[in-house]
């Protein structure tokens, strides 16, 4: 809920003060004013290369 106005926050966000603070597990590409297609396509590739260097990360310390 936007604490300004007494309306649903347009991203995935909620309105703190003069920041956003994205919730976790949501998509911070829409927060950032990406078009929807784009998000969606930013941040799963986002989640592929995080899995991928913790992948890596355990590799090398096992």
């Amino acid at each position: 809920m936007n604490k300004l106005k007494n309306e649903p926050a347009k991203t995935d966000s909620e309105f703190h003060g003069s920041s956003y603070i994205t919730q976790p597990g949501t998509n911070i590409f829409l927060d950032l004013g990406f078009p929807p297609k784009d998000a969606a396509e930013l941040w799963e590739n986002s989640k592929l290369r995080i899995a991928e260097k913790l992948a890596k990360q355990k590799l090398k310390n096992v």
